[in-house]
Parts: structure tokens; C-alpha cells; sequence
């Protein structure tokens, strides 16, 4: 093992790094079943899995990056574990809250674990 081994950053870049794989395959295959060759082509079925894939891609590094800072400045694995579950549960409700105005609650979950550890790891090295 590395000196550097930060096992819970390193399960979740793995993780997501295997979902990016059957997220960009599902995208492909709608645009397969629809004849969309490039962009959404108006169809809304499409929009919402670009949109939910997309999300995923612009919402994640910054998680990634905090959780790694996080657990390589002492947090908890606890703590960790938690600020993965919520970003996991805030991608999945994001999906199925995607065209109702609640989906506020869904960016919450995913966004304030990322924002909190970096709170955290401010506090400790300053």
C-alpha cells in the first residue's frame, strides 16, 4: 500500500468512476433509440439524461477533491461515509426530483457535505 492511502476518497472516485461507464452507455443508447446523433434533438427523455449525467460530471470533482482534502486532514470515516451517502442520496433524488421544483432539496444533499468538509479542513489548517 501507498504511503498515501486515503481509502474512502479513493472507493468513491473508484465507484463513480464504474457509473460514469452505464451512464454514458444509457445516454448513447436513448440517442440510438431516438435518432439523435448530437444534443438532446428536443426530446425531453434525452434532455433529462444528459442534464442527470452532466450534473453528475460538474457536481462530483468538487466532492471528490473535498472529501480527499477531508480525510487526508483527520476526518472521521465516519463522517466521510456520511458526506458520501448524502451526495450519493442527492444524485439519486436530483434524478427524481428533476422536473419539480423540490429538486432544491436534492442539490442541498449533494452540495452542503462538499461545502462542510471544506469548512472543516479550513478550520484545521488555519
Amino acid at each position: 500500500m501507498p504511503d498515501l492511502f486515503l481509502p474512502v476518497t479513493f472507493t468513491f472516485i473508484c465507484a463513480l468512476a464504474i457509473v460514469i461507464v452505464p451512464m454514458t452507455a444509457w445516454i448513447g443508447l436513448t440517442r440510438d433509440k431516438y435518432g439523435v446523433l448530437r444534443g438532446d434533438g428536443g426530446n425531453a427523455i434525452l434532455f433529462k439524461r444528459i442534464r442527470a449525467h452532466g450534473n453528475l460530471i460538474e457536481n462530483a470533482p468538487a466532492f471528490a477533491l473535498a472529501l480527499g482534502v477531508a480525510e487526508l486532514t483527520g476526518l472521521s470515516a465516519g463522517w466521510l461515509w456520511a458526506a458520501v451517502l448524502s451526495f450519493l442520496l442527492g444524485r439519486i433524488s436530483h434524478f427524481i426530483l428533476y422536473d419539480r421544483k423540490t429538486r432544491g432539496i436534492a442539490m442541498s444533499l449533494t452540495q452542503m457535505p462538499a461545502a462542510a468538509m471544506g469548512i472543516w479542513v479550513l478550520l484545521q489548517i488555519w
